[in-house]
């Protein structure tokens, strides 16, 4: 399984640590941000029979040793659909321009969660 990696949240990683903010609550905003991206990323999926957008999942995971969220797919075709293929160019990059457009919104849900 391939992974994007979306950058910017650097920066909220060490503001949180710096917070005196429980894991728990850390884990309950970062979740909540997370299902944001699940959700946009299964809006923006391509929908010809829909399995991709219903095959987006959240799981918690560690990132440089903080507490994260990975949005990921289990279809092997979300891949093809982000990068493209030799035969299916249509869709590329539909999950990184998802996520980009959204990010205010899912750094607000954090911001509103530890607030």
């Amino acid at each position: 399984m391939s992974n994007i990696i979306v950058d910017g949240f650097d920066e909220i990683f060490t503001e949180l640590d710096d917070m005196d903010i429980s894991d728990y609550k850390k884990r309950k905003a970062l979740k909540s941000a997370a299902e944001i991206g699940k959700e946009v990323a299964s809006d923006a999926s391509f929908r010809r029979t829909g399995k991709l957008s219903k095959s987006w999942k959240v799981k918690a995971t560690r990132v440089d040793g903080n507490i994260g969220y990975r949005v990921y797919s289990s279809s092997t075709w979300d891949i093809y659909n982000e990068l493209g293929s030799p035969t299916n160019r249509k869709h590329i990059g539909f999950f990184t321009n998802a996520i980009d457009t959204n990010m205010d919104r899912m750094i607000a849900e954090i911001m509103k969660g530890v607030g």
